[in-house]
């Protein structure tokens, strides 16, 4: 059943609903003709969704004083609509009561400035209000407001040094080292890749060694030596046709 108690409106025992999922809370025109209010802001062009589907907003009331014992009253606001109840308290009202719910006594905690309210939800019993520094508060061992929390500081972690940024280095040094291609062809001594092979490796095979080889040679053709005069444009390699066939050719061998 939906937690409820009985609070006084206006001199009137009412029986309020409680609903921490209501965006807001809403009232009954009959409740508000019982309980003698009439002020209120009349709105027809607005509705909102309810568990039976959309419902039309007659109006706004304002401060609908909520009384709990005879000694601490919340004002609130409600959206006025057609209901079967008289009013429901939604969460903007939980959040000012500062309430907590105790799901093992079907029960919630609220507070005010000075006093604290144990409400049992179930609607069996009336409201207990006490002063929060009184022993008879004390024994119903309610849990603290966020109001009397000691501030917590925000929590913070230092990252521990040299675990992101210890392998940037490495990784920017990887980036700027030239290709194999450059080197291969830098190297005017020796135009053919060879690779180091572990003990364990088996014989390197001719046709791939020839292969290599062959690219290696093509890239000499289209690398020019940077010891090489700029005058040997009447080599092949500088025929630009013959250069764009030599490094599709050379690119293939490597794909």
């Amino acid at each position: 059943s939906t937690h409820n108690c009985v609070v006084t409106i206006h001199g009137h025992d009412t029986r309020v609903l409680f609903d921490g999922g209501a965006c807001v809370s809403v009232c009954s025109p009959q409740f508000l003709q019982r309980v003698g209010i009439t002020d209120f802001d009349p709105v027809s062009s607005i509705g909102i969704q309810t568990i039976q589907g959309r419902a039309k907003v007659l109006g706004e009331v304002r401060g609908v004083p909520i009384c709990f014992g005879e000694r601490v009253v919340f004002p609130v606001s409600c959206v006025i609509i057609d209901a079967p109840f008289d009013i429901l308290l939604g969460r903007g009202f939980m959040e000012a009561a500062d309430a907590a719910t105790d799901w093992k006594r079907s029960a919630y905690w609220m507070y005010s400035q000075d006093y604290g309210i144990f409400i049992d939800a179930t609607g069996k019993t009336a409201p207990l209000v006490y002063r929060k520094d009184s022993p008879e508060w004390r024994d119903l061992s309610p849990p603290p407001s966020i109001h009397d929390m000691d501030h917590i500081p925000a929590l913070s972690r230092t990252p521990a040094p040299g675990t992101r940024q210890e392998g940037v280095g490495p990784l920017l040094h990887e980036n700027q080292t030239p290709s194999a291609i450059t080197e291969a062809s830098s190297d005017s001594s020796d135009s053919t890749f060879t690779t180091e092979a572990n003990s364990s490796d088996t014989d390197t095979d001719p046709d791939i060694t020839s292969t290599t080889t062959c690219a290696a040679s093509a890239l000499e053709d289209i690398v020019p030596d940077p010891d090489s005069s700029s005058d040997s444009d009447n080599s092949p390699s500088s025929d630009p046709d013959t250069q764009d066939e030599d490094f599709l050719f050379a690119q293939a061998l490597f794909d």
